[in-house]
């Protein structure tokens, strides 16, 4: 029912024209204190009605809380990160998004990297963007920090963009890594399909039935 809730302010909005410093204000307070997840998407669907100055109005707010959050690394948590700080990432990411601030959205992304999946999330959103070097840096960095401890979706990602740029060598290095560290039908599967097209099948195939 949130979206039909929202809705029911937001139509009146429309309509009511109401001053944009005090709307945005309202918004991202209600945003960034709903457990419900309220006006998460305010700076999207208010942003005719807020207007210039209320959508920086509203940035501006959500800046000023983002910034109080910690910084999170390998080894660290965040009791609050399913709560408040969720909730406040979120509202940046999306204001991030909405003003095409690429920088802004890697920033909001990398602030908690205490998980090596971050680093493929950050990785994918680069590579959503038309940034394939900084998606392979951001990737490989998450290698780094997690070795073996890595997200076996942080090398299948890593194995594709090398396929893609004729780095077969590589590629097959990060399919056999996921392959050794958990031998299951999908790793195997996913081992042949890249040898195949480094033409290479007969010599992995043969090197993973010896593992097995």
């Amino acid at each position: 029912y949130k979206r039909q809730i929202h809705a029911l302010h937001l139509a009146p909005c429309r309509k009511a024209n109401p001053d944009p410093l005090q709307l945005a204000e309202r918004l991202a307070q209600r945003a960034i204190t709903s457990e419900w997840e309220m006006f998460h998407d305010a700076y999207h669907d208010y942003r005719t009605i807020l207007k210039k100055d209320g959508r920086r109005r509203y940035r501006e707010i959500v800046t000023r809380e983002w910034d109080s959050l910690p910084t999170i690394r390998a080894g660290e948590s965040d009791p609050h990160r399913h709560g408040r700080t969720y909730r406040i990432d979120h509202l940046m990411l999306a204001v991030a998004d909405m003003d095409n601030d690429f920088d802004l959205a890697i920033r909001v992304l990398s602030r908690d990297l205490s998980h090596s999946y971050t680093y493929l999330r950050i990785a994918t959103y680069c590579k959503t963007k038309e940034q394939p070097a900084l998606a392979v840096e951001w990737a490989e960095r998450g290698l780094r920090e997690f070795g073996d401890k890595a997200d076996n979706r942080l090398r299948s990602f890593l194995a594709e963009e090398y396929l893609r740029t004729k780095r077969p060598n590589e590629a097959m290095n990060m399919r056999w890594q996921n392959f050794s560290s958990r031998l299951s039908l999908h790793e195997y599967a996913e081992l042949m399909t890249a040898a195949k097209r480094c033409r290479q099948r007969d010599e992995w195939r043969s090197k993973a039935f010896g593992l097995i």
